[in-house]
């Protein structure tokens, strides 16, 4: 049978390795949410000049 140190010391590896898988998951999604939004910005600026330099040809 496994001592019960043994077995406090696996669980807290575990929860250990369990929040940072979390952690890192939770901050690549956040990564990707901020590049779209700054791509998403980008275009909606470029969009914006095309237009502005079309209407002061016309």
């Amino acid at each position: 049978m496994i001592s019960t140190t043994l077995l406090i010391s696996l669980l807290g590896a575990f929860s250990a390795i369990t929040v940072s898988i979390i952690g890192s998951w939770y901050a690549n999604r956040n990564n990707m949410v901020l590049q779209t939004r700054k791509l998403k910005e980008d275009h909606y600026v470029s969009y914006i000049e095309a237009l502005h330099g079309l209407a002061a040809d016309n």
